[in-house]
């Protein structure tokens, strides 16, 4: 699911870690040190991933994350039907 949901957001898969720390609560010295890049680094990743998302704010990145992971997830009627 993590493949289909990045996809469908458009991150590269860097893109897609950081958004994960940031998710995890890391700020960006705990995501640098973690990932092994500066600070400017991941200020500039963060830049381009509100922008290809159209968010201007760390609560509207996970705003936009829950309703790409809500609508990723299958609605309970199509499980019930697939179990049948």
């Amino acid at each position: 699911m993590h493949v289909r949901l990045r996809a469908r957001l458009g991150l590269s898969p860097r893109e897609y870690q950081i958004v994960l720390g940031a998710l995890d609560g890391l700020g960006h010295l705990e995501l640098s040190e973690a990932l092994g890049c500066s600070v400017h680094t991941i200020d500039s990743h963060l830049r381009r991933i509100y922008r290809k998302l159209d968010v201007n704010s760390a609560a509207g990145l996970v705003s936009s994350l829950f309703v790409a992971f809500i609508a990723e997830r299958p609605s309970i009627e199509a499980e019930r039907t697939r179990s049948n």
